[in-house]
């Protein structure tokens, strides 16, 4: 049935698109959701899905851009679980597009706002290894400042717990994952972080604290529940 429903593909996808350009909704990022859960792992499909996103992509992001563009048009935050859909049916596809730079950059400085996103696992085992290649490539392009951005948000911007834990969930995902990289990206990202007032004059987190939450989250075991409360704990020397 679905083979024969092929046909049916591309002027769906073309109406679902124009009516996104006219009203922006995420009904219609809904909609995308679903087409992709249907024809994405399908081979002769998937250029013109990443071609469908590519659009999508620069029309979403000519709305999120604006001044307080994500505040505004919280429901498209529905960008991003479909993007996380793209992950899990065309991860190879997706990763060498053009837009997945420019969405990893979009994210970064938006990490304090509260939004919780899902998280996505990779299934396609015969590119698993180029796959591997082109994530590794990203976050050594990235994850600094990603894990930056994360713990700002924690320190600086006071997101509340529920979404504290899930930033506590994705750094443990990157420590299991990535155990001999992640030290060099989290020393790296904590020199971003201030450890002084705005005028530095007033020292708010000595160095032997901040030596202390970088080997506490470097040593500590591999449970997001840790993480978290080392996290609670660092916070708390900011209020």
């Amino acid at each position: 049935m679905r083979s024969h429903a092929k046909i049916f593909f591309q002027p769906i996808v073309e109406l679902v698109i124009s009516s996104y350009d006219d009203v922006p909704h995420s009904y219609f990022l809904y909609l995308i959701s679903i087409i992709i859960d249907e024809y994405g792992n399908d081979q002769d499909l998937k250029s013109s899905i990443i071609v469908m996103i590519e659009h999508l992509t620069t029309k979403t992001f000519s709305i999120l851009n604006k001044p307080d563009g994500f505040k505004e048009n919280s429901d498209l935050v529905d960008f991003y679980r479909l993007s996380s859909r793209l992950l899990q049916r065309c991860p190879l596809e997706y990763r060498k597009s053009s837009v997945i730079q420019p969405i990893i950059e979009q994210i970064i400085p938006n990490c304090h706002l509260e939004h919780r996103d899902a998280s996505s696992k990779i299934k396609n085992k015969s590119e698993l290894s180029e796959i591997r290649s082109l994530s590794m490539s990203l976050c050594e392009t990235y994850i600094s400042n990603l894990l930056t951005a994360l713990i700002r948000a924690i320190v600086i911007s006071h997101v509340p717990s529920s979404i504290r834990s899930s930033i506590s969930e994705f750094v443990c995902e990157i420590k299991i994952y990535m155990s001999d990289k992640f030290p060099q990206w989290l020393q790296k990202s904590l020199t971003e972080i201030p450890r002084t007032s705005k005028n530095g004059l007033v020292e708010i987190v000595t160095s032997k604290q901040h030596e202390q939450f970088y080997k506490a989250l470097c040593e500590s075991d591999t449970q997001s529940s840790t993480i978290d409360y080392e996290l609670e704990t660092f916070a708390k020397l900011y209020r």
